[in-house]
């Protein structure tokens, strides 16, 4: 009796690391978490963005084929604003292999947005929220709050842990080469 306990319980320890989900980056906790999570796996909401800084207006839809990290910040956010070399740094290392950083400035305090792109050296495109309607079509409810589109155009994370932005372009960078 005591044998076949074990043996049941060595099959599901078995099962359980054989099935492990896929890596992914941790997801943080909030009052959207649900909804986000619903949009997982499906085509990324459109956005409506004005203003653009570092790039003539880029549309979702010409972005298919690449990986496209949404930096959801605010001018007046100071963790926005440190993330910022971190940003630059990543669009530098990993531009030439697809991944697009499009910083979307949230509508409160966007009147400063060329003043802190040129101050603070952002690299990468940046543009305005047009009226709040991008923040609410992607459910961000923070600044900074990162997502990440794959090279389908499906939105494959969504408010995950800040410190594993780079861990999230590798883990969909390493998709490419498997396929």
């Amino acid at each position: 009796m005591r044998s076949r306990g074990f043996l049941i319980l060595l099959i599901c320890v078995g099962c359980a690391f054989l099935t492990q989900a896929a890596p992914s980056p941790d997801l943080e906790n909030s009052d959207e978490r649900f909804a986000i999570n619903e949009m997982h796996g499906k085509v990324s909401p459109d956005w409506k963005l004005k203003g653009w800084l570092n790039s003539r207006a880029l549309k979702l839809p010409e972005l298919k084929g690449r990986i496209v990290v949404l930096d959801f910040w605010a001018t007046w956010c100071a963790e926005c604003v440190r993330a910022i070399p971190k940003l630059n740094a990543l669009q530098n290392k990993y531009a030439s292999k697809g991944v697009v950083i499009v910083g979307v400035c949230a509508t409160d305090g966007s009147e400063r947005i060329a003043e802190v792109v040129k101050s603070r050296g952002i690299t990468y495109p940046v543009a305005i929220d047009s009226d709040g309607i991008t923040n609410q079509r992607y459910k961000a409810n923070s600044s900074p709050d990162y997502y990440i589109i794959d090279r389908d155009g499906k939105l494959r994370w969504g408010d995950f842990a800040n410190r594993h932005l780079e861990k999230a372009i590798q883990i969909l960078l390493a998709e490419e080469k498997r396929e």
